[in-house]
């Protein structure tokens, strides 16, 4: 069996050989008011108990207790139909609540990978040149308040260096993504600080290397791509990724997370750490201090680069 994604969140992927039995396609009922059943809330662990699969169980098990994992999915699809969808342990402790493949996980930074099609799709229609510049005069985003920056070197960054990350921003140099209240500080505004405050600040330091130089792992570049999705298309960025992206492929239950528990989505796990007790000051300033995983940083900020939440069936 080769592994495919492991997922901090506690998200699991597997891809294996041929599976005997093949559950249907992704069309489901509707109900009413032409809302959508999410396909993977009609599936139930017990579909994927047949002949064969007792090896994979087996191999998850033992990969989750290894790891001291609370909570797991696996789903997989073959010849572009779902085989397999399976939650392994708990998606609450505290109510004991098993995982089912319905429920929801943070998928971090595969939230890129959803961004970076949506980029594509907005080429593919004619909407936008991936060597479009994104700052100065005739850039993307050309108003006035990205128009002050320290390093000319800014107005060569281009889309295509956003989503390669290489535009020049080091990740060794700190993550404005990660540093919300801090930034809100040096810049005297509210906490969390806005992306519009985030972004302001990145743009007052220097550039670690040319664009399109070096690559290095930039959340922020991902974040400014959603900023641009949202120029070319005149729409929110998780409104245009629902509408051209995940409704016609069938998927109706894929979000931008919240960030603290009493926010979650109902059948969103709750998250744990495996490392002890990890706290934090909330990122909303207001002193209070928190797990990480909850409260820590601000989900929705970080949308476009890390804050989508997903259940296995669909983002499989």
């Amino acid at each position: 069996m080769k592994k495919i994604l492991i997922f901090i969140s506690l998200l699991v992927f597997f891809f294996f050989g041929e599976i005997a039995m093949t559950f249907s396609d992704k069309g489901y009922p509707s109900l009413l008011n032409d809302e959508e059943v999410p396909f993977s809330l009609l599936l139930d662990n017990q579909y994927s108990d047949y002949e064969g699969t007792e090896n994979i169980d087996m191999q998850v098990d033992a990969f989750i207790k290894r790891w001291k994992i609370e909570g797991a999915s696996l789903a997989v699809t073959k010849d572009e139909r779902l085989v397999y969808a399976k939650g392994f342990g708990t998606a609450n402790s505290e109510t004991g609540e098993d995982v089912k493949p319905g429920h929801l996980f943070r998928i971090a930074s595969v939230s890129k990978l959803i961004t970076a099609v949506a980029v594509m799709k907005l080429y593919e229609e004619g909407n936008l040149n991936l060597d479009e510049t994104v700052f100065g005069e005739r850039g993307i985003l050309n108003d006035s308040l990205f128009r002050v920056y320290r390093d000319p070197r800014i107005e060569e960054i281009t889309v295509r260096h956003l989503l390669n990350h290489t535009a020049g921003w080091s990740r060794y140099a700190g993550d404005p993504m990660f540093n919300p209240l801090y930034i809100a500080r040096k810049m005297d505004v509210p906490a969390p600080a806005s992306f519009e405050h985030i972004l302001q600040y990145t743009l007052s330091r220097r550039l670690n290397f040319n664009p399109g130089t070096r690559y290095s792992y930039s959340n922020m570049g991902y974040a400014i791509l959603g900023e641009i999705i949202e120029r070319k298309s005149g729409m929110p960025y998780q409104d245009y990724v629902v509408m051209n992206l995940l409704k016609p492929l069938g998927i109706h239950d894929m979000h931008i997370g919240k960030s603290y528990y009493h926010e979650k989505y109902p059948n969103e796990v709750r998250y744990h750490s495996n490392a002890g007790k990890m706290t934090t000051s909330a990122m909303d300033g207001s002193g209070e201090v928190v797990p990480i995983y909850y409260g820590g940083n601000d989900m929705e900020l970080l949308g476009p680069a890390g804050g989508w939440v997903a259940s296995a069936p669909e983002l499989d």
